[in-house]
């Protein structure tokens, strides 16, 4: 039997990543796009086919999902993630397109990225101002496919991203997708069109009267979620943001206002950079953490008062 070289640097690594975050090597092999059975004989030294571009494959995979759960670590559940997660499930298995459209603060970014720290498959591009056409589009997925070494120059990156996901039903999230112009979202269209993966875009309802314009694209989406807090949950949650970006002790203190803003414009986002201005001024003028909070809210571009003592 022939007997194939493996890297023991990067099956260090593996087994290393495997203890970090106790999974097995069927759930090692998932991430990687291999069988338990690969991925055991890889790490001891036993493999008994050639492994290909496995290697490098599996280090661009390992440094997405480092990024993606050190990323995660401060994220956590809610209805609006789990909403998201359900959605584009629903949408890989019918390869649809996704929207997702909401007001900013409500959590779909969290869920996003919660979703693609949970499913490394995930191609997950949040687009800056910089970021608007189809060509910076294939570009940003191109530097997250694995087999991009073998791309030769002699065909476009979107060529080259078209023909890499073809029927790998894999999914696409494009957060911040209300920046996209039209090259941007034509693009995205055909991608899901030619390859048959799930694309969601995620963004401000104004992406849904942009994709409303063409007939064609509008015609394509087959999901629309627009997720928010339940009344019920936003005590809690908005409780678990400001005690992420201050102390135990500080975030009891404010909160039931932490709560109140988390029931207006900007919602979670407006607790986290209400709380963390807040936390900087009590700990820099020993103000206590309700007196600090106020005082925060003040220096805040904000159209509303918070509720007296």
């Amino acid at each position: 039997m022939t007997k194939y070289p493996t890297d023991r640097a990067l099956a260090d690594e593996l087994v290393e990543f495997r203890q970090t975050h106790g999974i097995t090597n069927s759930e090692l092999g998932r991430r990687l796009g291999e069988s338990a059975t690969f991925i055991s004989k890889y790490l001891n030294d036993n493999l008994d086919r050639d492994p290909k571009d496995f290697t490098a494959r599996a280090r661009n995979i390992l440094t997405a999902l480092r990024a993606r759960l050190e990323d995660a670590t401060s994220l956590f559940e809610t209805s609006v993630t789990r909403n998201i997660a359900g959605r584009i499930d629903m949408a890989r298995r019918t390869q649809d397109v996704l929207l997702i459209v909401g007001g900013a603060g409500e959590g779909k970014t969290c869920g996003a990225k919660l979703y693609a720290a949970a499913n490394p498959g995930t191609l997950y591009i949040e687009l800056a101002d910089h970021q608007r056409e189809g060509r910076r589009i294939a570009a940003a997925i191109f530097d997250q496919i694995e087999r991009r070494a073998d791309w030769k120059g002699n065909t476009s990156r979107a060529e080259f991203v078209t023909l890499q996901l073809r029927g790998s039903h894999r999914v696409v999230i494009c957060d911040e997708a209300h920046l996209l112009d039209a090259t941007g979202r034509q693009f995205l269209f055909n991608l899901n069109r030619d390859t048959g993966c799930a694309v969601v875009l995620i963004g401000n309802p104004e992406i849904l009267d942009k994709i409303r314009r063409n007939e064609q694209h509008f015609s394509r989406v087959g999901v629309k979620g627009e997720p928010s807090l339940t009344a019920k949950e936003i005590p809690d949650v908005s409780l678990r943001v400001a005690t992420q970006f201050s102390t135990p002790e500080f975030a009891q203190e404010v909160s039931d206002l932490v709560a109140f803003v988390a029931t207006k414009p900007g919602r979670l986002r407006s607790v986290r950079k209400t709380v963390i201005l807040a936390h900087e001024l009590a700990q820099k003028n020993s103000y206590d953490p309700r007196k600090a909070f106020r005082e925060a809210h003040r220096n805040l571009v904000r159209d509303y008062a918070l509720p007296s003592d």
